[in-house]
């Protein structure tokens, strides 16, 4: 079973957001995945944060996935409180930081691997 699912099913909800699951969704121009990585993820983000703004105004159960990276979704887990919604924060975590580590560099050579593509193709150009 899919970690998501899996979580679906311990939390006994039907939706589960991840920016993942959203930006599959976003259809956007090529060039603009090529040269705005950035504000694209920034995009997906918010989308994210208005999604599940709705859900708590509708009062739907639901659950979301995120590293906590950032401070954005505090206010969101104290109004789930103020609107008597169960909040429920589970952590998961690698067995060791060489798996950690190694997950990175595999990241890294897999987006190296790419960028070069793009750019033996000229679809980036270096100034």
């Amino acid at each position: 079973m899919e970690p998501g699912k899996r979580l679906l099913h311990i939390l006994f909800c039907r939706i589960f957001l991840t920016v993942k699951n959203l930006s599959m969704r976003m259809k956007l121009p090529k060039a603009s995945r090529l040269f705005s990585r950035r504000k694209q993820e920034l995009k997906q983000a918010g989308h994210m944060l208005n999604r599940i703004k709705k859900l708590l105004e509708s009062g739907e159960s639901f659950a979301f996935e995120t590293t906590l990276s950032t401070r954005s979704y505090v206010h969101f887990i104290n109004r789930a409180k103020q609107l008597d919604y169960q909040v429920t924060c589970l952590f998961f975590w690698l067995d060791s930081e060489e798996l950690a580590i190694s997950r990175v560099e595999n990241k890294l050579r897999k987006a190296v691997t790419i960028f070069r593509k793009k750019l033996s193709r000229g679809g980036i150009k270096v100034v």
